[in-house]
């Protein structure tokens, strides 16, 4: 597994492992039917499905700024909200002030 050495000025060193190893971990553990599925279900593009397959897979809400990404993670069953629809964040906002 690959590392990365990142410093921090006052601190020593620390050895942690880099975003990507993580992301590669989550995207291991998803089905590749899954993968693909949502992907042939949608027409959506490669990093799109990884996303929306991710969301869908911790049972989480997608927050975006695509439009496109949205509209493909409804498709699939995945609560989605597009940010820069005035509706879709006052939905957002107040499900966030509730919780």
């Amino acid at each position: 597994m690959q590392t990365t050495t990142l410093f921090y000025p006052g601190k020593p060193e620390e050895t942690r492992k880099s975003k990507n190893d993580s992301r590669q971990a989550v995207w291991s553990r998803l089905t590749s039917l899954a993968r693909v599925e949502i992907a042939l279900l949608t027409g959506c593009r490669a990093v799109d499905a990884y996303y929306i397959a991710t969301t869908n897979h911790v049972n989480a809400a997608l927050i975006t700024n695509d439009r496109v990404m949205k509209y493909n993670a409804l498709k699939v069953g995945v609560e989605a909200y597009y940010l820069l629809s005035d509706n879709d964040y006052s939905t957002l906002i107040s499900k966030l002030i509730v919780s």
